[in-house]
Formats: structure tokens, C-alpha cells, sequence
């Protein structure tokens, strides 16, 4: 099996990501800024993935900031194509938006916005080399300070939360992303493939589902149409076809997403 290079092991999904691929191939992680470890694991490895700040999920409210991103890409693109490896950089649905509901892989509609111009100039940077490959997703995850971590703490404690209502995307939980993403590494892919849920929602509906996965009063949660409308699904169209890859319903990602808090706390 391919050796595997992670770099933003310090990024919540790239964390993630490297807890399942230790468990499953032989694999190394370095930070995201780390250049001289990434230069030297271009030389060492098959592939290169590359988890920086467009993999958080666009949900989050910390998303948006891509500045690591545009300085280190383009350096660790020319380091992997110098090496001869395959570069996998983990994009996001944010650089879509509406009027369409769904977004093909290989959809030209890109978002009228700051954000998805700057998304699309590093996804270019990145498919200059014509064997490397990017990944647009949502993947949540579960730590401290992110998205989903404060909506359960106010679940905890009942203060009711306002939750955009208005605005949809097809997010899966990063260790489903990671188990998606390993079938794809076993091919020789390249250019885009979407990996993400296979039901379309907004934040609230995700919310609703989750307190009454736990059990927890849905008044708790309250939905905010003060935003602007945007639709953000992806549309999976090459992991089902081309690698026969089954999305995960909502349901399947509240329960991997409750799994793996429960885990959390149980090693803390």
C-alpha cells in the first residue's frame, strides 16, 4: 500500500484524518506550516494530503481565513510535483452558492464572492499538475471550539440557540470523510471528486436532528433566517459512479459524530 503524507495534523479535520489513516496504512503527519518536514515527506511518500484552513467546515464560524493556504500551496505544490507525487488538497463547498441546489463535480458556477474566488484561485494552483487532486467537502467534526462542540455544550447547559435556517450544504462527519478519502487514495485519481453527506440541510435542521438524537428538547434551538440564502451541496457524482462509494445519510453521520465525542471524552 502507498505510503501517505498528512500535513495539518494541527487542523481539526486533518487531526481526524490522521487518527484513522494510523490505524489503517503506513502514514506520517506534520503541521500545516512545517516546510521543511512536508519537503522531506514529498520525498518519501506516494501521496501528499494536504488539510489546511478550507477544510474546516464552512459552518464553522471560524471559516474563511485562507492565508496559510494561499502562501503554502503553491510551495508544497511544486515540492510534490519536484518529488513525482500525487498532491491532495482538501477544498470546501464554499465555493459555491446560488441559485443552484446542487453542484456537480465539475460545475463552473462558482460563488460571486471573496471567499470562493480565493478557493478557486488555490484549487487552479493546485490542478496545474495535471495528476494532483482536489477534494471539496464539509467535514464536522467534534473538538473544543468548534461548530458542532458549542451547539452541544448549549444543549448541556439548555440556553436556547439561534441557528441559520436558510442557508444548505451536504456536511458529513471528518472520520466518514477519511474513510471516503482512503478509497479514492487507493486509485490513481485526480482532478475533482466531491465527497460529503448525502442529504441536503441547513445548520438548524442538522441542530434539530442532533437534540433529538440526544434526547434534548428541540426549543432549544431556534432558526435564523438573517442571513443571506446559499446553497452549497455537492453533488457526488464521481465517488458513486467512477469508485462506487455509498454517501452517509444525516442520521448515520449524528450517530458517527456522537461516537466519536463519546470517544473523546472517554480519553480525556
Amino acid at each position: 500500500m502507498k505510503r501517505l503524507a498528512v500535513v495539518g495534523v494541527d487542523t481539526s479535520v486533518g487531526s481526524a484524518a490522521m487518527v484513522y489513516f494510523d490505524g489503517t496504512r503506513e502514514v506520517s503527519g506534520v503541521r500545516l506550516c512545517e516546510q521543511t518536514a512536508v519537503s522531506d515527506l514529498c520525498s518519501r511518500s506516494a501521496d501528499v494530503v494536504v488539510f489546511g484552513d478550507a477544510s474546516l467546515s464552512s459552518w464553522d464560524e471560524d471559516f474563511g481565513c485562507f492565508q496559510r493556504d494561499c502562501e503554502l500551496i503553491p510551495a508544497y505544490c511544486r515540492m510534490a510535483s519536484e518529488a513525482g507525487v500525487r498532491l491532495v488538497y482538501i477544498s470546501s463547498d464554499a465555493i459555491f452558492g446560488s441559485p443552484w441546489i446542487f453542484h456537480d463535480d465539475d460545475s463552473q458556477q462558482i460563488r460571486d464572492s471573496p471567499v470562493a474566488r480565493q478557493l478557486q484561485s488555490i484549487e487552479q494552483i493546485v490542478l496545474k499538475n495535471p495528476r494532483n487532486l482536489v477534494i471539496r467537502t464539509n467535514a464536522i467534526t467534534d473538538v473544543s471550539g468548534s461548530w458542532l462542540n458549542r451547539l452541544r455544550q448549549s444543549f448541556q447547559v439548555q440556553i436556547p440557540q439561534r441557528v441559520v435556517a436558510n442557508q444548505f450544504a451536504t456536511p458529513l462527519a471528518a472520520s466518514r470523510l477519511s474513510f471516503l478519502l482512503d478509497q479514492i487514495l487507493q486509485t490513481d485519481a485526480a482532478g475533482v471528486v466531491h465527497l460529503a453527506g448525502a442529504e441536503r440541510l441547513s445548520p438548524w435542521n442538522f441542530a434539530t436532528q442532533l437534540a433529538r438524537a440526544g434526547s434534548v428538547s428541540v426549543q432549544c434551538v431556534y432558526p435564523s433566517m438573517d442571513q443571506e440564502p446559499r446553497e452549497q451541496s455537492l453533488r457526488c457524482t464521481r465517488a458513486r459512479k467512477e469508485f462506487q462509494l455509498r454517501m452517509p445519510t444525516l442520521s448515520q453521520s449524528i450517530a458517527e459524530l456522537t461516537k466519536s465525542s463519546a470517544s473523546s471524552r472517554k480519553v480525556a
